[in-house]
């Protein structure tokens, strides 16, 4: 069942450019696949209005503000930081914008998340990290 979970996450990030998080799989990194996808499993099962809690960092606590199947956009309680959680590739970070989204308002979180689900916005490869290293 590992070797089924490694390939899976591993074509995933190598398809959908997290190739460093494909390199650093094939360089040795060890990774319990299994835990990483019952986090993602987790994820998926939580509910806007719940939190998502990062390992470290000023702002630990992240409020779910909206999610789909697929995806969570999670902010602090100011909304000066946020997070999108991809629970298909097992992925966490901001956009690929050069500045971001506004996590401020219903409008703009429905817009980001129709990004999202249409392709035109991702999350970006050089600053995402697995979910299993950063959130608990």
């Amino acid at each position: 069942m590992t070797t089924a979970l490694k390939n899976y996450f591993e074509e995933q990030w190598n398809s959908n450019r997290f190739q460093f998080l494909y390199m650093e799989a094939n360089m040795g990194v060890n990774r319990d696949y299994e835990s990483l996808k019952a986090l993602c499993d987790q994820l998926k099962e939580k509910q806007v209005g719940e939190f998502i809690q990062f390992k470290e960092g000023k702002t630990k606590n992240f409020e779910i503000l909206i999610k789909n199947v697929r995806f969570i956009i999670a902010a602090s309680k100011s909304r000066n930081e946020y997070t999108i959680v991809d629970t298909d590739y097992g992925v966490c970070g901001p956009s690929n914008r050069t500045f971001g989204i506004s996590v401020k308002s219903e409008e703009s979180l429905k817009e980001a998340m129709e990004g999202l689900v249409k392709g035109e916005m991702y999350l970006s490869y050089r600053h995402s990290a697995p979910v299993d290293a950063v959130l608990v």
